[in-house]
């Protein structure tokens, strides 16, 4: 159920988007509690909209047939662009 209640609020296609080497199952479904995963949610969605967007893109690209578990081969290769950080950093060394 809890998997389920992420992808209605993410979309389907942070299924695939979650580092599961990271994020393991276990710790979503045992550790974390109700009132904690709806947290965990709200906090994806408030720092990293880049990844709520790609899974509704991904969500939307493969369609119910390609969610439920249909063939995908006939669709459009799906790409992500993205852009390089604003900030540069520049490193001044000073000698001793």
């Amino acid at each position: 159920m809890r998997w389920y209640s992420i992808s209605q609020e993410l979309g389907w296609g942070i299924l695939t988007l979650i580092p599961h080497d990271e994020i393991a199952n276990r710790w979503i479904e045992r550790k974390l509690r109700v009132g904690q995963l709806h947290v965990w949610i709200e906090l994806l969605k408030k720092e990293r909209p880049d990844i709520c967007a790609a899974s509704k893109a991904l969500e939307s690209w493969l369609g119910p047939d390609g969610i439920a578990g249909g063939p995908i081969n006939e669709k459009q290769t799906l790409c992500i662009e993205a852009e390089a950080p604003v900030t540069i950093y520049e490193v001044e060394e000073i000698q001793d």
